[in-house]
């Protein structure tokens, strides 16, 4: 149903969120270390983050971490 009125499945709407999130703690600290953001945000491990990160927000999560550190980083929603 959720596919029919937003064009996303439930689990698509669920990793989806899952990444704004993780791009958000980025975001609030820069500093972190990305492992534990993916296991933070239900990841298994940090291969599998970083390949869901780039797939759908089309950078790695290191390369958005670059960016926000020289301050460059983009709102993600």
């Amino acid at each position: 149903m959720a596919e029919h009125y937003i064009g996303l499945t439930p689990h698509a709407l669920i990793r989806r969120r899952r990444l704004q999130e993780a791009a958000e703690h980025i975001r609030v600290d820069p500093a972190v270390s990305l492992s534990p953001v993916a296991a933070a945000h239900g990841f298994s491990d940090q291969a599998h983050f970083a390949r869901e990160f780039q797939r759908f927000l089309g950078q790695t999560p290191r390369e958005y971490q670059t960016q926000v550190r020289i301050g460059n980083g983009s709102q993600i929603s």
